[in-house]
C-alpha cells in the first residue's frame, strides 16, 4: 500500500462483475458504501491501512443489538475458549439487516482501494463478542492475503487499565514494534480504536487483543479477504478457531 489519500476517487471498476450497490438504507436514512472525502491513513512502513466512519450514529445501536441477539440463540454463533475471543458470530451478509451488508460492503471497499483492485473475496467474516476476561491469543491468518478489523463497542472505558480490550500489533518485521533494537518485538503498536474505526493489515502479521474487562461487552468485526475465491471450507470441520 502507497501512503497518501486511498480514500479519494472513484473505487477500482469491474467490468466482469455485477454491479455493487452504492449505499444502504438503514432507518430513515441511506448510507454510501464509501463517504465522500473518506480518508484512509496508513501506519507501520506502509502496510497497515486505517479509517474512521463518522455516520456510526446511524447503525451501530442496531449491529450491537443484532450481534447480541445472535450471541445465544442464532446457529452462527459458537464459543471456542476464553483465549479465542469469546463469541463468535460468523457470516455477515446472512444476518439479515442492511447495517450488516452496510459494513460488509465498506470492508470489502476498503481492500480494493487499499490495494487499488477491482477484485475481493471473503474467505471468512465474524463478529467478536468478548465479555469479562476474553482474550484473543498472539496469532496471524491463513487463507487471505489481508485481515480486516472493525471496532464496533469497546465496552466501559477502564481509566486505570488504558490497554483494557485493546487489539495489538506484535511483530518483529515492523519497525513501529521493534524500538529498541531491530527485529527484537518490544514494544506493541496499538491502532486508534475507536467505534467506527476499520484497519486493515496483511493477514501474516502477528497481533493479538488484550484481556476485556467489565461488565459491558466489547465487540469487534473481522474479515479475512483476497482477491480470489480459495477452494475448500475456511472453517473445515474439527479445526480451531478463526480469531
Amino acid at each position: 500500500m502507497a501512503s497518501g489519500d486511498l480514500g479519494a476517487g472513484e473505487s477500482p471498476a469491474d467490468s466482469g462483475s455485477e454491479t455493487r450497490p452504492s449505499g444502504y438504507r438503514c432507518g430513515d436514512v441511506l448510507l454510501p458504501v464509501w463517504p465522500d472525502g473518506q480518508e484512509v491513513k496508513i501506519y507501520c512502513d506502509g502496510v497497515v491501512a486505517l479509517t474512521r466512519f463518522a455516520d456510526t450514529a446511524h447503525y451501530h445501536q442496531r449491529l450491537v443489538d443484532k450481534v447480541l441477539a445472535m450471541e445465544s440463540s442464532d446457529s452462527h454463533a459458537r464459543r471456542y475458549f476464553r483465549g479465542a475471543g469469546g463469541i463468535k458470530v460468523y457470516d455477515l451478509p446472512a444476518w439479515g439487516i442492511p447495517e450488516a451488508e452496510l459494513l460488509h460492503a465498506r470492508a470489502l471497499e476498503m481492500f480494493r482501494r487499499a490495494l487499488k483492485t477491482p477484485k475481493a473475496q471473503v474467505d471468512v467474516c465474524w463478529a467478536n463478542i468478548f465479555r469479562d476476561g476474553d482474550f484473543i491469543m498472539p496469532h496471524s491468518h491463513t487463507r487471505s492475503s489481508e485481515s480486516i478489523v472493525y471496532f464496533l463497542s469497546n465496552g466501559a472505558e477502564d481509566r486505570d487499565n488504558p490497554l483494557n480490550g485493546r487489539f495489538s500489533v506484535v511483530d518483529p518485521r515492523l519497525e513501529e514494534c521493534c524500538k529498541d533494537q531491530e527485529g527484537r518485538m518490544t514494544t506493541p503498536w496499538v491502532p486508534p480504536q475507536t467505534p467506527g474505526v476499520m484497519i486493515m493489515f496483511p493477514a501474516a502479521i502477528l497481533h493479538f487483543v488484550n484481556p476485556h474487562r467489565g461488565e459491558q461487552p466489547r465487540i469487534s468485526v473481522a474479515w479475512n479477504i483476497s482477491e480470489d475465491k480459495l477452494p475448500g471450507a475456511p472453517i473445515p470441520d474439527g479445526a480451531g478457531p478463526v480469531v
